[in-house]
Formats: structure tokens, C-alpha cells, sequence
């Protein structure tokens, strides 16, 4: 979600957004509710709050099926990120289980003393590392590396995240969704600032639900509470310019916020590729596109090699030809000469 590009402090709306790293009707939600800042952001003040959805694993028992909790969330995941075009992969499931949602909500309140903008992309990191790497991000190493890769103050994050501060926010909010009777992720809250009228939406996209028939609900709900008064901004724009404000997304989720058609979507996203301004990550179903922020400009025609091994992970990126068809790219997190490692 791009909070910061859309606020304006004189907001008519408090939207309040309850979510979790680990939802994934929250995940499916958020290309909707980014075009919903695009088209309607001169009315929305968004404040984000963590839900704390898995509290433990070993705990956890589905209410909906009978299945093992491991299939059936795994099922579950597959089958919606393939009905909507989404990178959602069900195979951490049974393979590394999330253990607790509860550390990376709790995280969440410690990135936030960086900022909104800063703390929603760390989240958006928190979650591809979940639905797109198989990550348990109750893991401390995995939210530190969240941290680096969102280029938080480490030294703060960390002192924040042990902190009791962030401990206190968390709850505050859980109590607050007691007082609510929030039961469900994502649960939306509009809040009309000069009357204080509110509505509470908590529908969410399902197997049943889209994301058009609740984006239309949302647009309702805002007009009720304008007054009638809504005037929409374009949300037409040109799919790489949608990729400035979002770290990644599929094709599909670019089309739901600037409502291009498929086929124009495809070939422009097709030719930035080639270009090297993008970077396609080529998951079984979907392609997960993002922006080519290095200064490195690859265009993969320009190479021979049919194969390609990455090495480490972080900013700085040097590559060179081996034996066997292979390039090896090496990414180091510092400035220190990189040295080509032997292959065998």
C-alpha cells in the first residue's frame, strides 16, 4: 500500500485498515485498495493495524474443513492466487510453517517509528517473503533481512523491535479490534471526520468475492460518507509507471489498479524487460514484475548463456561468464572489490 503518495493532511476520511503479514485475502486486497489511494486519495487519511491473525501454529485448527491444517491451507492458498492471478504459494505450508504471525505484526510497530512509508514497505518485503519464498517470518533472521532489504536504521529497528513500545502498540490495536468485534482480515474501517459517522466493512475476496465487486462496495461506501461529492482521479496510467509505487506485482494486479487490458499490459511490461528497466521473476503460474532500480541494465538477449546462479544477496552486482553456458551474478551488501569464485 503507497500511503505517503496519496495523503493529504486535510483528509475527509480516516480509513483504518486491519490486516496481517500472514492474510492472504489481505494480499489480494491491497492492488485494490492502492487503486482505491489512487482514485480517491485527496479524500483518505489510511492508518494500517496489525491483527495478529496466527498466534501459534500448534494451536491453530481450521474451522471450515476437516483436512490437515498444513492441506488445507495449502490448497486454500493455490487455488485463490490461481483464480485471481496472484503469487500466492500454498508450499510453505507444508514444507516450513509459519509458527506465529504475532513477531512480524509486532515488527510492523518498530519500522513504523521510521515512518508510514517506510514501514508499509517493509511489510510488503515481510509478505513476498511469505507468499513468494516459503519464509517463516516468525524467524528474527527473516525480518532482520526484511529490515535490510527495506534499508531501515538497522540499529534502530532492532533496539525498537526488542523494545516495549511496539510490544504496547500492538496490543492496544488488538484490544481496540476486541471492542469492535473484529473477527476477520482485511477489516476496513471508514470513519467520516467531520461527523464521525461510521461503516465497518469486513468482506473480504474469496473463492465467492472479487476484488471489482468489493472495490465497488468501497467506492459506495466513500460516496455515503462524502455526501455524493466524490470527484475520481485517473488511475490510467501506463503499467511500469505503477511499478514506481509498489515493489512488485503481477500482471494481473497491475491491470486491477490501472485497468489496462491484458494484452497492452503484457507487451509494454515485455518491452521495458528488454530494455532491462524491469526485473521478471518467472513463478509457476505468474510472472512477478518489479522495477530494475540497479545501475545495471541487463538485456538477456545480449547474452549467450541459457543458465544463471545467484550468489548472496543485496545492492551491489557483479557478473561474469563461466564454464558450461552459466553466468554467476554475485549481489554483496558492501563496497569491497567482489572476486569471481571458482566453479567446478
Amino acid at each position: 500500500v503507497s500511503q505517503s503518495r496519496y495523503t493529504i493532511y486535510m483528509s475527509k476520511i480516516h480509513l483504518i485498515y486491519y490486516t496481517d503479514p500472514l492474510c492472504s485475502s489481505c494480499w489480494l486486497s491491497e492492488p485494490f485498495l492502492n487503486r482505491l489511494l489512487l482514485e480517491y486519495g485527496q479524500y483518505i487519511r489510511l492508518e494500517v493495524r496489525m491483527g495478529g491473525l496466527l498466534p501459534s501454529w500448534d494451536l491453530y485448527k481450521p474451522s471450515k474443513s476437516d483436512m490437515p491444517k498444513e492441506k488445507y491451507l495449502s490448497s486454500m492458498w493455490n487455488a485463490l492466487g490461481k483464480k485471481y492471478g496472484v503469487c500466492i504459494d500454498g508450499e510453505i505450508w507444508l514444507k516450513s510453517p509459519v509458527q506465529s504471525s504475532v513477531p512480524a505484526c509486532v515488527a510492523y510497530y518498530a519500522a513504523l517509528n521510521q515512518g508510514e512509508k517506510v514501514a508499509l514497505d517493509f511489510m510488503h518485503i515481510l509478505r513476498e517473503k511469505v507468499f513468494l519464498q516459503h519464509k517463516d517470518i516468525s524467524r528474527d533472521h527473516h525480518i532482520i533481512s526484511a529490515a535490510i532489504q527495506g534499508k531501515l536504521d538497522l540499529e534502530l529497528f532492532v533496539r525498537d523491535f526488542a523494545g516495549w513500545e511496539a510490544q504496547m502498540a500492538f496490543k492496544r490495536h488488538l484490544d481496540e479490534m476486541s471492542e469492535m468485534e473484529i473477527h476477520s482480515f482485511p477489516t476496513l474501517i471508514f470513519v467520516n471526520q467531520e461527523s464521525n459517522e461510521s461503516v465497518k466493512y469486513e468482506r473480504h475476496i474469496n473463492m465467492e468475492a472479487s476484488g471489482e465487486e468489493i472495490y465497488k462496495d468501497w467506492e459506495h461506501i466513500l460516496s455515503k460518507l462524502c455526501g455524493n461529492t466524490l470527484i475520481k482521479t485517473s488511475s490510467s496510467v501506463c503499467s511500469s509507471s505503477v511499478l514506481n509505487h509498489h515493489r512488485g506485482l503481477t500482471t494481473n494486479e497491475i491491470i486491477s489498479i490501472n485497468q489496462q487490458s491484458l494484452e497492452d499490459a503484457k507487451k509494454e511490461l515485455e518491452l521495458d524487460y528488454q530494455k532491462g528497466l524491469l526485473i521478471k521473476e518467472q513463478n509457476p503460474l505468474f510472472d512477478y514484475w518489479s522495477l530494475n532500480n540497479t545501475k545495471y541494465a541487463i538485456n538477456k538477449s545480449g547474452f549467450k548463456f541459457k543458465n544463471a546462479t545467484i550468489v548472496g544477496g543485496g545492492w551491489l552486482v557483479s557478473f561474469w561468464p563461466c564454464c558450461s553456458n552459466e553466468i554467476i551474478f554475485l549481489i554483496n551488501y558492501t563496497s569491497a572489490p567482489i572476486c569471481p569464485l571458482p566453479v567446478a
